[in-house]
């Protein structure tokens, strides 16, 4: 296994930035493969807590686990912003102060264990929900965008269809600010946020309706193709 290095440094694509609004719900993203999810749901509170208290900026940290999809012992943990300059604000201080993250990341990583597979920053201009919780749930695909134009064009089209049906979930898209080669030829993460497993349940009930699929198929699919599915639940706040 891969030690924990480099968990904070990031750059942007030039392409990217020029797609992303100014103002806009940007996520850091660490894929983390082999670590006990308990212990490191207790890790990310106890970093949430040392980073918030030297000054970090961010809106919320949290830790998810992945219950379907490829790989059944993937973790994610998130670092949520308001914008690119409390981002590179909390990056410039705990670059300076690396104390809360050798003191609680640190303490996991040694020459046999070590969990960081990739890592990635995404954005749009919504979010997962009001002040989401422990439980929040989410089916995801990480995808290429083919044509830009026309999944723009569409995927206004979907949400409003799905609303209207009644699904009790969020469905959004986060765009790729900086993505690793282990995540690329992504570029976009599609999601279906819900309160919890249940709600996710209907929402994808909802989703999967052959009228649904149908529509998918002729007005989304051709503009896309999917390169990694799954389905999380939070275990932090």
């Amino acid at each position: 296994m891969k030690k924990l290095i480099n968990l904070w440094v990031l750059t942007f694509s030039l392409f990217a930035m020029s797609i992303l609004p100014s103002k806009a719900f940007i996520m850091d993203v660490w894929t983390i493969e082999g670590a006990n999810p308990i212990e490191l749901a207790k890790v990310v509170v106890e970093y949430r807590e040392k980073a918030a208290a030297v000054g970090a900026k961010y809106t919320q940290f949290r830790m998810g686990q992945k219950v379907r999809g490829d790989g059944s012992n993937i973790s994610f943990v998130y670092g949520y912003y308001d914008s690119y300059e409390d981002q590179m604000f909390t990056q410039q201080l705990l670059t300076e102060n690396p104390e809360p993250l050798q003191s609680t990341y640190g303490s996991m990583s040694d020459e046999d264990g070590g969990i960081i597979v990739s890592s990635a920053t995404m954005a749009n201009n919504s979010s997962l929900g009001e002040n989401p919780s422990a439980g929040n749930s989410f089916a995801y695909a990480f995808m290429e965008i083919k044509d830009g134009i026309n999944f723009a064009l569409n995927f206004p089209k979907l949400q409003e269809r799905l609303t209207e049906q009644g699904m009790p979930a969020i469905i959004d898209v986060l765009y790729c600010a900086t993505c690793g080669s282990d995540v690329l030829p992504a570029n976009a993460v599609g999601y279906i946020s819900a309160a919890n497993l249940t709600d996710l349940g209907k929402a994808l009930d909802i989703y999967s309706l052959e009228e649904n699929q149908l529509w998918l198929f002729r007005n989304m699919n051709p503009h896309i193709e999917m390169i990694d599915q799954g389905i999380s639940v939070m275990l932090t706040d």
